[in-house]
């Protein structure tokens, strides 16, 4: 997940989170139209949940029935199964219960952490947070046993992104840090779930231990280079670099 969205760090995380997803919602539907050909399964997704985060829950409705028969060929493969169990928990929110009863009913069965990943995911991804947090424990504490791990790591990935939309960042920090413990260099997801955690820290203005972990890049003027440092002006970096020295200042404070 980006750090920053394109947006200033003085704009609120959330805040940064909408207006994403709000222009998702513009660039795809203009993709759509113009060149549907470009429109991958992960632009699909991100569109239909655009319209879950700007509570258009019909639009959404609409767009992941569309997605679902787009994939109707392969049902049995993930991006249809995580589709399918978001439109059951968008219809779940429309009193329409009855697709998500039927995902419900194969958690009893030994592989029922599965099913509750999935309804976790779909929790997460129509903004029912609270509820995927509770979903995400309960498939853990059915884990105990090191052949779990490759289980556990995309649940605690999921935990961290959950806390990470919330921007709830001490709760993020400690799913990250069990993450990367379980996690050995040699692993593909090692170093995206250091940045993960290191993000966390910043936010927190935990520069220090942060910059032990992954330090920052250095511009040619010897300073910290920022996803957006391309297209502000001189003043305007300037303006941020004092801006977060004084929050980091008023933290101290604190």
């Amino acid at each position: 997940m980006p750090a920053d969205f394109g947006f200033s760090t003085d704009i609120p995380h959330q805040q940064r989170f909408v207006a994403n997803l709000k222009c998702k919602i513009l660039a795809n539907a203009i993709c759509e139209a113009a060149t549907p050909k470009q429109l991958t399964s992960a632009k699909l997704d991100a569109l239909a949940r655009a319209y879950v985060i700007v509570r258009d829950y019909a639009g959404c409705e609409k767009q992941l029935k569309s997605n679902l028969k787009r994939w109707e060929h392969s049902p049995g493969g993930p991006i249809y199964a995580s589709e399918e169990a978001a439109l059951a928990e968008v219809e779940n929110l429309h009193n329409r219960p009855e697709r998500l009863s039927k995902l419900k009913s194969q958690l009893g069965k030994p592989t029922g952490y599965v099913y509750a990943a999935t309804i976790g995911i779909a929790e997460t991804w129509c903004a029912e947070y609270d509820k995927a947090i509770k979903t995400y424990n309960t498939a853990l504490d059915k884990m105990k046993s090191p052949k779990d791990t490759p289980v556990m790591v995309p649940l605690l990935r999921y935990i961290a992104s959950t806390y990470t939309d919330e921007a709830h960042w001490s709760d993020a920090e400690v799913a990250n840090r069990k993450l990367v413990a379980l996690l050995t260099p040699a692993d593909p997801d090692f170093k995206k779930a250091k940045e993960d955690l290191v993000f966390c820290l910043r936010q927190q203005n935990k520069n220090a231990e942060a910059d032990k972990i992954l330090p920052p890049e250095r511009g040619p003027n010897g300073q910290g280079m920022r996803q957006y440092d391309w297209f502000l002006t001189d003043e305007e970096k300037a303006a941020l670099a004092k801006s977060e020295k004084d929050k980091a200042h008023n933290a101290k404070q604190k």
